[in-house]
């Protein structure tokens, strides 16, 4: 069927073209003179109406482009929205989730819990960390950063050593990616 349609359009355009070709060949001078001399009022009427159609052609390009960038920005403005509500979903879970971690690192402190609970406990530690939950590494002996620390209280320690520095570690800080959703707390050296 396509073959029949570009057959017709080759067809149509040879007969166009033949007739063309006989229009500028011809031999009457008056035909040849007609069609070459032009009215210079109908030309400046074209060409002051070719001239306002490409300025509207530039101004609805210009209008399109604009448009099209401002969805662009939009698309990207409710990409990170999407994102950010995404995670800070994930910071009120993980928020309320950080209680029941802590009492199972208690747990684990003050009894000796079966092989099976040990895993249960490792892997949903795992399965935070995959989510983005990190824990911040504090031990005793470290500085005290109130960046990354919350200084719960201070106790008189007999050591210079550990004057000012973290004596007790009382609950462990987490953060997701770099912002921090729970400072550790601390007893630290006086």
């Amino acid at each position: 069927m396509n073959i029949n349609k570009n057959k017709h359009c080759n067809l149509k355009n040879n007969i166009s073209n033949s007739k063309f070709t006989e229009m500028n060949n011809s031999s009457d001078p008056e035909l040849s003179k007609k069609e070459h001399t032009l009215d210079p009022e109908i030309d400046n009427d074209k060409l002051s109406n070719t001239t306002k159609l490409l300025e509207e052609l530039t101004n609805q390009k210009d209008k399109y482009i604009r448009l099209f960038a401002e969805f662009e920005n939009y698309k990207k403005r409710i990409q990170k929205e999407r994102l950010n509500i995404l995670k800070s979903a994930n910071e009120n879970l993980f928020t309320n989730l950080l209680p029941v971690i802590d009492d199972f690192e208690r747990g684990i402190n003050e009894i000796k819990l079966s092989k099976g609970i040990t895993l249960i406990i490792d892997k949903l530690n795992k399965i935070l960390k995959n989510h983005g939950l990190k824990k911040i590494n504090t031990k005793i002996g470290d500085d005290f950063d109130t960046d990354l620390h919350e200084a719960i209280t201070q106790i008189k320690v007999d050591s210079n050593k550990l004057k000012g520095k973290i004596v007790r570690v009382v609950e462990y800080g987490y953060s997701i990616e770099d912002k921090i959703i729970r400072h550790a707390k601390v007893i630290i050296g006086k």
